[in-house]
């Protein structure tokens, strides 16, 4: 977790989505969570808990250096928890 532009805290994480096809490779997608449910979730979750949430979804495009063009999909989290599962 981390502190930007005077807000709190923001903890900044990745989750892997299964591949739907066993030729298929997982899908990572980036996602923060801000303020008071920042801090609540660096105090409950750890690496490789499998989570449940509510989400905003946003896609950006950008070309690095190189030229190359590249797509980031990412997710700012309302609210995350333990899944029941």
């Amino acid at each position: 977790m981390r502190s930007a532009a005077g807000i709190t805290g923001v903890a900044e994480l990745e989750s892997a989505l299964p591949a739907r096809s066993a030729a298929g490779d997982p899908l990572f997608l980036r996602w923060s969570i801000w303020r008071q449910a920042a801090e609540n979730v660096g105090g409950s979750l750890l690496k490789g808990s499998r989570v449940v949430g509510t989400r905003r979804q946003k896609q950006r495009s950008y070309e690095t250096e190189e030229g190359e063009k590249r797509t980031v999909v990412e997710l700012d989290v309302d609210e995350v928890g333990p899944s029941p599962k």
